[in-house]
């Protein structure tokens, strides 16, 4: 079966598109650091909207477990991604030496019962209901109408600055975004931005502990 976000749709692809920027702005001013539950409440309504209102499936937001090309091809593209990321902060991190420019700092957690309270958020909670929002409805939507470039460009943008907004200044945040919304055009599965998401989240908080205890 052919979906219909990798295809021509017949739906009205602008009001959708439209409201999912609405949910996405909601998200940014207004939501962002609320409850995990409360941040999914317009996802639901914009799904209960597309599939009862507009005839769509949820396979159209890329909520399949068919994963293109293969998993083999995401355990090696995973790693590449790792790598570029890890560049590019350290690129940024030579960058800010140079310029004498004070690198941003943030705390995390400060003892062990917050770390385990921030890798339960950042590692589970946070990579579904953020994919949600910024892959599946914002990249689902705007794909139909503009393109799987806009799609990138806008919602790597907009989670740059949510993470901007969380007091989260990181460098791989103003990066990964770009590369989370490609992963869902790619595999054409939410499955696959949900997890490289966590497994950064993971590896920064491991990170995180580890230089501070």
């Amino acid at each position: 079966m052919k979906l219909a976000l990798w295809h021509k749709s017949t739906i009205p692809n602008k009001i959708l598109a439209a409201l999912a920027l609405l949910i996405i702005a909601l998200d940014l001013f207004f939501l962002y650091n609320h409850d995990f539950w409360l941040r999914m409440i317009p996802c639901f309504f914009f799904f209960l909207l597309a599939g009862i209102y507009y005839k769509t499936f949820p396979q159209e937001y890329g909520f399949q477990t068919q994963i293109q090309p293969s998993i083999a091809y995401w355990a090696k593209i995973s790693f590449y991604i790792g790598v570029m990321v890890l560049a590019f902060c350290l690129l940024c991190l030579i960058g800010f030496k140079i310029l004498q420019i004070p690198v941003p700092k943030y705390v995390l957690f400060r003892n062990s019962s917050e770390f385990r309270n921030w890798m339960l958020a950042a590692c589970f909670f946070a990579p579904i209901v953020e994919e949600t929002l910024y892959r599946a409805i914002l990249c689902g939507t705007l794909e139909k109408i503009a393109g799987t470039t806009t799609g990138i460009a806008v919602s790597g943008g907009l989670f740059a600055l949510l993470h901007f907004f969380y007091g989260n200044p990181a460098f791989d945040n103003f990066i990964a975004g770009y590369f989370l919304a490609w992963s869902f055009f790619r595999s054409k599965s939410i499955l696959i931005p949900i997890f490289l998401h966590a497994s950064g989240n993971a590896f920064v908080g491991l990170y995180y502990c580890i230089a501070q205890f």
